[in-house]
């Protein structure tokens, strides 16, 4: 198997791999410049939002189809050799980025006889930021390209089940041109180990610490309003209780945070995820968050699986019939809040009775297995393998 080509420097979800049974060394291919963007004066001389605009009606799907030419003609002069020589290709594509869709479509168009597997992060038409972060004149073009996408790939890839059945139901896909693959853990970025307990005990005088990883601001799918009103609801119930925020660098949160929430709520400075992922491992309780909205019933959130292998009880603000508040009953991680009027009371609850006799869950370690990368890893080598040597 050889790496033809990964887009690391703009976008670091998309990869070709070439398979040839025969072996092959890891080769990276570079792609000639992108063409330069003129509207770059505006963010220069202070209008930077006046070209975020500007770009959104010039260029579909993004700016960066200013590379996409030239990427696309590089990598079928490196696939017509492969297929020359006899290998087998396949095209894999992670998105978003919209505008990897343009190359993987080009390339299969082209090359009928390659293998072109999609992986759904985002399901453009179904999630309403994505869709209205396009351009009112592009919906409809966003949608055929979509429909495009679905009709010419041989495996769409979703994060979780949920999202699969919304495919097969609501886009007509057939069902064996679907299958699910979770986001996953990795062990090695972490250094806390549970030991399939969390018995957390309150001692007098101690605040509870709620820690949340990621951006907080991502309307409609999280509202950082409403996440940082209850707990400061829940401090106004006489329960001492910070929230620590890391991994979030958005300016809106730290001016809402700034401007009504500095009494409940930390935001702290950028880290690597591993130093993330350790800081927040500090915390009583781990804070998750989507709005009830049909595209979160099927949300698979990224940090869900690190969240899992942290040992600590997960307040699961979300929807009660969603993906995440199926994987936190399954494993027994935590606790699920749907996000209504009784959410505040739910949480004053669990956290009375963590200050009382404290919290005792018992962690379904062989369910959490399931998402680890070991696991995770040879599902995608087994989709590949069945795709190419089918």
């Amino acid at each position: 198997m050889r790496l033809i080509y990964s887009l690391k420097e703009h976008c670091p979800k998309m990869s070709l791999v070439s398979t040839n049974h025969k072996g092959g060394n890891n080769q990276g291919i570079t792609i000639p410049g992108i063409y330069h963007n003129p509207l770059g004066i505006l963010n220069k001389i202070g209008l930077g939002r006046i070209e975020v605009v500007l770009d959104k009606y010039i260029y579909f799907p993004s700016p960066r189809i200013r590379y996409i030419k030239a990427a696309q003609k590089k990598l079928a002069k490196i696939i017509q050799c492969d297929i020359d020589q006899g290998c087998r290709v396949c095209i894999f594509n992670s998105l978003p980025h919209h505008d990897l869709g343009l190359v993987g479509l080009y390339l299969k168009k082209k090359f009928p006889s390659i293998k072109w597997i999609v992986d759904w992060r985002d399901l453009w038409s179904y999630d309403e930021k994505y869709f209205r972060s396009f351009a009112p004149i592009y919906r409809d073009k966003l949608i055929c390209f979509e429909r495009e996408i679905f009709d010419n790939c041989d495996l769409n890839v979703t994060t979780n089940d949920f999202a699969r059945e919304v495919l097969i139901t609501e886009y007509n896909i057939p069902a064996d041109k679907v299958i699910s693959i979770e986001h996953a853990f990795s062990r090695e970025d972490i250094e806390y180990q549970s030991d399939g307990t969390s018995n957390a005990k309150y001692k007098s005088g101690n605040v509870i610490n709620i820690g949340f990883l990621g951006s907080m601001s991502k309307s409609p799918k999280v509202s950082a309003i409403k996440v940082l009103g209850a707990i400061k609801s829940v401090k106004m119930s006489g329960i001492d209780v910070v929230l620590n925020v890391y991994g979030d660098d958005e300016a809106e949160t730290r001016a809402i945070i700034n401007r009504s929430f500095s009494d409940v709520a930390v935001l702290h400075n950028r880290r690597s995820h591993k130093e993330s992922l350790k800081k927040v491992a500090c915390s009583d309780f781990l804070l998750l968050a989507l709005e009830d909205l049909p595209n979160c019933h099927i949300i698979n959130l990224a940090k869900l699986p690190h969240y899992l292998i942290l040992g600590k009880p997960i307040l699961a603000m979300v929807p009660d019939k969603s993906f995440v508040a199926n994987v936190i009953r399954e494993t027994n991680t935590g606790f699920v809040i749907p996000p209504d009027e009784n959410a505040v009371k739910k949480m004053v609850d669990i956290l009375r009775k963590y200050k009382g006799s404290g919290i005792c869950l018992k962690i379904k370690e062989d369910v959490v297995e399931r998402y680890s990368w070991a696991r995770i890893s040879q599902k995608w080598i087994d989709t590949i393998n069945s795709i190419c040597f089918d």
